[in-house]
């Protein structure tokens, strides 16, 4: 999309990928990038996804700055952006409600859980009851009807109260 040189080898970004597969949904969503057509970019998730964790919500949040780059990178492209934050509701309340969501014509989603899931994430992945809800969600959100392409997403949250040492320390905001 842009001219640009990387420096890290073929082999070695290769190796950070975990699947590969055929990419049919994500191949499906940049032709309609390139060739112009309506693209509904859904982001489903917590504080960060409402753009709470930013300066200025709307602008400068994670996923506002995504679909500005998605509009540069495809200028031809009309895109319909969708943001569904479900506050610090976790996955398994999120999948439940899964409808309220996702519009069923969503062509790409991006999912930012894992901060409302929280370190019941990390402390039981096995047989932990916010995996399995998290694994739940993500199938969920697949088998929509137009299927569309999923991204995970993490974003670390940096509001006051929200800080965690387990995430190491988040820049304070100053208040006036």
């Amino acid at each position: 999309v842009y001219d640009w040189t990387f420096t890290t080898p073929l082999q070695q970004i290769q190796a950070s990928n975990v699947y590969q597969a055929g990419n049919a949904r994500f191949r499906r969503v940049v032709d309609k990038l390139m060739t112009g057509n309506p693209v509904k970019v859904v982001a489903i998730g917590g504080l960060a996804t409402n753009g709470s964790d930013a300066s200025n919500p709307g602008t400068d949040d994670y996923f506002a700055l995504y679909v500005k780059f998605i509009k540069r990178a495809f200028p031809r492209a009309r895109i319909e952006p969708v943001r569904s934050s479900a506050g610090i509701a976790p996955s398994a309340v999120v999948e439940q409600c899964l409808s309220s969501y996702l519009p069923s014509d969503a062509d790409l989603v991006l999912l930012e859980m894992i901060t409302n899931d929280g370190r019941a994430m990390d402390v039981n992945i096995v047989s932990g009851h916010n995996a399995k809800a998290y694994e739940m969600l993500m199938r969920s959100i697949l088998q929509g009807s137009v299927q569309p392409a999923l991204i995970l997403t993490q974003v670390r949250p940096t509001l006051s109260g929200l800080d965690d040492p387990q995430y190491g320390p988040c820049s304070k905001r100053a208040t006036a």
